[in-house]
């Protein structure tokens, strides 16, 4: 394939990193002040840590065969579109200029932000059939950001044993022939890339809960001024934390058993001996990392909440979402 990632961030380069490695022709499009920057490392090559099998960061790996564009009129020709940048990035897209290159050749794009107003955002201007659904299943950073005594610095990178999420916009039974080859090439790109995925009936779905969490618990982590044992020694901002993700439950299985399990980890009590434990079990500084990445697209966090606020309305929500100062 020749894809095409907006973006070379640290989710983007891993990618690009995995598909060249496939065989596959990879461009970036960055902001032209990045791009030299970009080209630059692309001579030496742009150093890559691969945690799973590298946890004590000693074995940096090597990406340089990729190209790099600028501007959305150079855009042309690609199988595939990724976008593997923020919410709020995402906004600032020239939505025209892309339709005109998703009209004009068999080119698909692939978002990977887990939220239906990040879709409905894409979907006033771009075809709906066209637009393919993701969510980032990766964990990555910049190692000068997080394990400062790493040298060469570089990307560090976590890929997570659940495969990847990935859906056509419309349900698949109500896919054409030619959507769901399209998906079907997708997932194998990604699984040839040696980056587990799997194919869903809506993407956005499946990431709804996880992703919904994941906020509310920031929200919760950033009040404890991003310290686990801080948290865990606020009986208030867990009792907050377990009342919003309670109320994030689908309505459905509210007052099942299948509820009384999920609950099951949210109580106060069961959290904070999971935030003692959870460093143990990945292979990362996870509090820096968290900070550091997550203050980075905090943007992103605040629209999510507000999204959560006016989806799941409930004093829980409302009040975590207090938390979050603008």
């Amino acid at each position: 394939m020749n894809i095409l990632i907006v973006g070379a961030g640290a989710v983007g380069l891993v990618y690009g990193h995995h598909f060249s490695n496939a065989g596959h022709q990879v461009t970036f499009l960055v902001k032209e002040k990045y791009q030299q920057a970009l080209e630059d490392q692309s001579n030496t090559g742009i150093i890559l840590y691969h945690l799973n099998n590298d946890k004590k960061l000693n074995k940096p790996e090597y990406f340089n065969n990729f190209k790099t564009i600028n501007d959305w009129e150079q855009a042309q020709n690609f199988d595939l579109i990724i976008l593997a940048i923020s919410s709020n990035a995402l906004r600032q897209l020239p939505l025209d200029q892309i339709k005109q290159q998703l009209l004009t050749a068999e080119t698909n794009l692939l978002m990977l932000q887990p939220s239906a107003t990040d879709f409905e955002h894409l979907n006033q201007v771009l075809p709906e059939e066209k637009i393919y659904q993701g969510m980032i299943s990766l964990i990555s950073y910049q190692t000068d950001e997080v394990n400062s005594d790493i040298n060469p610095a570089g990307t560090a990178y976590y890929l997570p044993p659940m495969p990847m999420p990935i859906s056509a916009s419309t349900s698949f039974t109500n896919s054409n022939n030619n959507q769901k080859n399209r998906l079907t090439e997708i997932v194998s790109l990604f699984k040839d890339s040696k980056i587990s995925a799997k194919a869903v009936n809506n993407a956005i779905d499946e990431s709804r809960l996880p992703s919904a969490f994941l906020m509310t618990f920031l929200c919760a982590l950033e009040a404890a001024n991003w310290e686990f044992k801080r948290l865990g020694q606020s009986p208030d901002l867990l009792k907050k934390l377990s009342a919003a993700q309670q109320s994030l439950l689908p309505k459905q299985v509210k007052n099942s058993l299948l509820a009384s399990l999920l609950k099951l980890p949210l109580r106060p009590s069961l959290y904070k001996f999971l935030l003692k434990i959870a460093p143990w079990f990945v292979p990362l500084p996870l509090e820096a990392y968290l900070k550091k990445h997550f203050l980075k697209v905090r943007p992103q966090t605040v629209i999510y909440m507000q999204e959560y606020n006016k989806t799941y309305p409930s004093s829980a929500i409302t009040e975590l979402n207090q938390l979050l100062h603008p």
